[in-house]
């Protein structure tokens, strides 16, 4: 009988004891790797190493805007501070139902705020830009002028801005300063008085932004190299869009007999 009580009063012991380390542990907080036991007070988890990193899961999201295919809902209430490590450079950008674009990145991390995932590169906003020339002097009869032949300094790990010889493409999230400068103009045999630049978006085809005028006149020996002027546009493309440079003629001018060395500057703006 005796036997049978200190059996009994055994297990409610242990029982106790494993309620009681059960309990501290859920409330305890966690350390890992260097330093077990140093903690800081307001940590409830910390690691600790000079040689390792924190990997966070690698998930290959397909849009700014969809939670999957992280399990759960994204609506959910504790859905927002999901954090993961984006593996799809091609993830497209979105508007989310709050009404605010959700800029792609590319690959990297992302955290969910309730309506889209945010890239930690966009906290950052950090300055991109083209600064780019032909690479020789053209006639205005050029359809479609080149200016980027010589690159001089291109900074775009975004991928914000693209270009090629002739066109610069710029993706939505950002605000963008293009500025484009016909160069120093030579007047050509046929002697037409002026040219206009602009901006051609290629998406809607129209010209826009600020026009930029160049005067030459004929066979004058005074004026045989006269001063470009430019042009510039302020953009915040909702979607990609491509730009390219367009000459126009007023009335009793020509395309012929201009030739200039074009140049161009597209930056990203705070």
């Amino acid at each position: 009988m005796k036997t049978n009580q200190r059996l009994r009063n055994s297990l409610k012991a242990g029982i106790f004891a494993t309620a009681l380390f059960c309990s501290s542990t859920l409330f305890a907080q966690v350390k890992i790797g260097d330093n077990p036991t140093s903690i800081a007070v307001g940590s409830a988890l910390e690691i600790e190493s000079t040689t390792k990193g924190l990997r966070m899961p690698q998930v290959a999201l397909t849009s700014t805007i969809v939670f999957a295919p992280v399990a759960g809902s994204g609506s959910a209430a504790t859905s927002p501070g999901m954090a993961v490590f984006n593996s799809n450079s091609a993830m497209v950008s979105g508007t989310a139902s709050n009404g605010q674009l959700y800029t792609s990145y590319g690959s990297g991390e992302y955290y969910w705020d309730g309506f889209g995932w945010v890239s930690k590169n966009a906290i950052v906003q950090k300055t991109e830009w083209l600064q780019a020339e032909a690479a020789a002097a053209r006639s205005t009869s050029d359809v479609n002028p080149p200016f980027a032949e010589n690159i001089l300094s291109y900074n775009s790990p975004s991928g914000s801005i693209t270009y090629t010889a002739s066109t610069v493409t710029l993706k939505p999230g950002r605000t963008y300063k293009l500025i484009y400068k016909i160069g120093d103009v030579s007047p050509g045999p046929t002697g037409q008085t002026y040219t206009g630049t602009s901006w051609f978006d290629m998406t809607s085809n129209t010209n826009v932004g600020s026009k930029g005028w160049t005067t030459c006149v004929f066979n004058d020996p005074s004026q045989t190299t006269m001063p470009g002027g430019f042009c510039e546009f302020i953009v915040s493309p909702t979607v990609t869009t491509t730009y390219k440079i367009n000459y126009f003629f007023p009335a009793g001018s020509g395309p012929l007999g201009y030739y200039a060395r074009n140049n161009v500057l597209v930056i990203t703006l705070p």
